[in-house]
């Protein structure tokens, strides 16, 4: 399955580099592989040292979190390696 990508993933994705921004484009992509419905929500922004959130919204089971958490724990190294950006999943506030 392809994911599309969005033209923005919230508020504080212009804040982002031109790299960074890209990074969080193959971080989603991958995400969708796995969770489509979470990637559609995902959003991202500038994170602390460097890095940058991805944010997520989190299950309220925390046993299926855990397992998500566990799962998409691969992406970040991977993207890393691939483009120098270390990208953290966050989980995203409910509302």
């Amino acid at each position: 399955m392809s994911a599309k990508v969005k033209k923005n993933y919230g508020p504080y994705f212009d804040r982002l580099s031109e790299p960074e921004q890209r990074a969080v484009e193959k971080y989603v992509r991958k995400l969708a592989r796995l969770y489509p419905e979470l990637a559609e929500k995902a959003t991202a922004g500038p994170g602390n040292e460097g890095t940058v959130y991805v944010y997520i919204p989190r299950p309220p089971d925390d046993d299926e979190y855990l397992k998500i958490h566990w799962e998409i724990s691969k992406i970040g190294p991977a993207i890393y390696e691939d483009t120098g950006v270390d990208i953290i999943q966050m989980p995203a506030r409910r509302e």
